[in-house]
């Protein structure tokens, strides 16, 4: 089969300024458009796309279709897990959205580390430039420069990680709470949306660390937080306090809603078997429930109301819940 020439274009970057555009990327979604805005640039013959996978859904995070840059994610409306992860790169039959007719060689990009997947998807390129070598062989040392940025971008996700989530129990910590609060209270003056939060902590606790001692403390208050996470939205985010306190931020929740979590919540820690030792036992917990705006409009007033909240019940019996 003779072979395309490809002619490159007058200004199209250079190596040393397409590694250093790709390491600069803090985040992966601007990676991705980088990629693309860069791919249009070094193979302007050929269609290009960066697709991940998110979720178990398929998405077309930015694509260059005769000049156009997509910067938001298109959903692709069929499975694409045949291809295959890993390798140089696979051919595949396959119309990508907003792409037109093409189909597509998929480089596998992405990183996983200790059990985390960062990021796995392709950069896909029109099969029509299999037809030249040389430009393959261009493609392949864009991805592997690719493939580097986004285990760079893993790494300060992971520092970034480090500094918010507790290692107790492995939910958010404080730190992380007051600037999602302080977030969500400025998108809530803006668009007049409600939140709900839940605190709460474990009744009796200090008796458990002195019976048992404070590993089985530490296995309990995790085994708590895993708890609470399961029976929780997608949405809606824990958080360790302090201590055995715990948090639990309900976005775009009115109180009556938030009610409905509480008592699932409540009624779930209560039921569950906790192990101690050679032995199981039982926790129960009080919670309070506050919501934005009505009970504050700052974090510190809310949290002090769901506080407040849940010291109604530590005083009255314990084992229960109050709604501001």
């Amino acid at each position: 089969m003779r072979r395309k020439k490809r002619e490159l274009a007058i200004d199209a970057p250079s190596l040393t300024s397409v590694v250093r555009r790709l390491l600069e990327a803090d985040e992966l979604d601007f990676l991705y458009s980088r990629v693309v805005e860069l791919s249009a640039d070094l193979f302007t013959e050929y269609p290009c796309a960066v697709v991940t996978n998110r979720d178990g859904a398929f998405w077309v995070n930015v694509a260059y279709p005769a000049r156009k840059t997509l910067h938001f994610p298109l959903a692709v409306p069929f499975d694409l897990s045949h291809i295959p992860l890993t390798g140089v790169y696979h051919r595949a039959d396959v119309a990508l959205p907003e792409m037109g007719d093409e189909r597509f060689l998929f480089f596998p990009i992405g990183y996983a580390e200790e059990g985390t997947v960062w990021s796995r998807g392709w950069f896909c390129v029109s099969q029509t430039a299999a037809e030249d070598t040389g430009l393959l062989e261009e493609i392949a040392l864009f991805v592997a420069v690719v493939n580097e940025a986004i285990r760079k971008i893993a790494k300060i996700e992971r520092i970034k990680e480090l500094t918010i989530i507790d290692e107790v129990t492995g939910l958010y910590n404080t730190r992380h709470l007051f600037s999602l609060l302080e977030q969500a209270i400025s998108q809530g003056m803006r668009y007049l949306t409600e939140f709900s939060l839940i605190f709460f902590d474990l009744d009796h606790f200090k008796q458990v660390n002195d019976t048992y001692g404070h590993l089985v403390g530490s296995r309990i208050l995790r085994d708590a937080g895993r708890l609470v996470v399961q029976h929780l939205r997608r949405a809606d985010v824990a958080f360790r306090y302090g201590g055995d306190e715990f948090v639990v931020f309900l976005p775009h929740t009115p109180k009556e809603h938030a009610r409905i979590v509480v008592e699932r919540l409540w009624d779930s820690l209560r039921s569950h078997s906790f192990e101690a030792g050679e032995g199981a036992i039982h926790i129960t917990a009080s919670f309070g429930v506050a919501g934005f705006p009505e009970d504050g409009r700052s974090a510190k007033e809310i949290i002090a109301k769901a506080d407040e909240m849940m010291y109604r019940v530590k005083r009255r019996s314990r084992d229960g819940y109050e709604v501001a």
